[in-house]
């Protein structure tokens, strides 16, 4: 039986796909169904029921994947420990993310990142739009917002938490206001959901005159003092430390989303290459809490 057809299955499986179960391989789809198609008659069970526009697991089917997925990822996992003896991170990575976190917070690691492997080469692509990592062929992505998709394997960087920010303290006495003026995310809702420190909810209704679509520049605008922002955390760090932004409700946060956070996004853990890996060890020792 063949290990790599083995991979193929749990990929397979996993993506509820052919076709990108065989990118991932790098193979053809129709090359990766004859390979299951052979995977099969060599088990002696069909895997799974398919139709011109489905593809799901039998009951065998997901037995055999319940059980055989862990041996894999162990094979895997000592493979790859036995090569890392010898092996340094060499070739091209490529990485995206956001424009503005890449900005503010991956490319000022990068230096060091690149001195501490000296055989690899990083392309790093910035944009706000959600490309396909395999179409384009990302080897790890950096998302924000909630758990992505499960069709890749997700790791939590570091959680990310919202607060208004602007140039001067909020002074009204009485607490938090019914409805505030903001520079807001074109789209954004017409209220901002603010928790406080026991658990309380304030809904505070948003008057917008300024919308725009990229954190860097609202954080631009909000220090200009056009008007207070909602803002992440990890993008005004220095302006906090430096005055030039103040939290308007300090222990008061916003939530959108159950978990958001910064994730690492890649196509699949059997088989992770030391390149990525050592990216991913490094920039989470940098930014996890």
């Amino acid at each position: 039986m063949n290990i790599e057809s083995l991979h193929l299955f749990v990929d397979v499986a996993r993506t509820g796909s052919f076709a990108k179960a065989a990118a991932v391989h790098r193979l053809d789809p129709s090359v990766a169904s004859r390979r299951i198609s052979k995977l099969e008659r060599d088990l002696g069970f069909r895997l799974f029921q398919r139709t011109t526009r489905t593809i799901a697991l039998t009951e065998v089917g997901t037995e055999f994947f319940s059980r055989i997925e862990p041996h894999l990822i162990a094979i895997h996992e000592a493979q790859q420990a036995a090569r890392d003896l010898v092996a340094q991170p060499i070739g091209v990575l490529r990485v995206t993310a956001s424009t503005s976190f890449g900005y503010e917070i991956l490319s000022p690691l990068l230096p060091e990142f690149l001195a501490s492997a000296p055989r690899l080469r990083v392309e790093l692509m910035l944009t706000d739009r959600r490309i396909n990592l395999i179409e384009e062929g990302i080897d790890v992505a950096i998302r924000l917002g909630e758990l992505p998709d499960s069709e890749f394997v997700a790791t939590k960087i570091m959680p990310i938490t919202f607060r208004l920010y602007g140039r001067e303290k909020w002074s009204d006495a009485s607490g938090v206001p019914e409805q505030l003026e903001c520079v807001t995310y074109t789209g954004a809702a017409e209220a901002v959901r603010l928790r406080s420190p026991v658990g309380s909810i304030h809904d505070v209704k948003v008057n917008s005159r300024l919308a725009v679509s990229n954190a860097l520049a609202m954080k631009r605008c909000v220090t200009m003092g056009v008007a207070p922002g909602l803002l992440p955390n990890w993008l005004v760090k220095s302006e906090l430390a430096d005055g030039t932004l103040v939290d308007l409700f300090p222990g008061y946060d916003y939530r959108s989303e159950p978990d958001r956070a910064a994730w690492f996004v890649y196509p699949t853990r059997l088989y992770v290459p030391s390149k990525v890996r050592a990216f991913i060890e490094f920039v989470t020792k940098r930014l996890s809490p």
